[in-house]
């Protein structure tokens, strides 16, 4: 079922979501460098990398205004 995006969507996500997930992306990486040596030593570099700045940097940048 597709949902229509409504224009009270696109505001809410470019005022609100948007910088949300800016936060959240930057929040990742800092604790994605403070993880990374016990990452390395549990050799799951890549999967932290993903889950904690790619998955917010995509959910942030790479979808369209107001889809949720």
């Amino acid at each position: 079922m597709d949902e229509e995006i409504t224009t009270e969507n696109m505001v809410a996500d470019a005022l609100i979501v948007r910088p949300l997930g800016v936060c959240a992306t930057i929040l990742g990486a800092g604790f994605f460098i403070i993880s990374l040596p016990f990452s390395a030593l549990g050799g799951n570099v890549k999967e932290a990398a993903r889950k904690l700045i790619v998955d917010p940097a995509k959910f942030t940048f790479a979808r369209p205004l107001g889809e949720f």
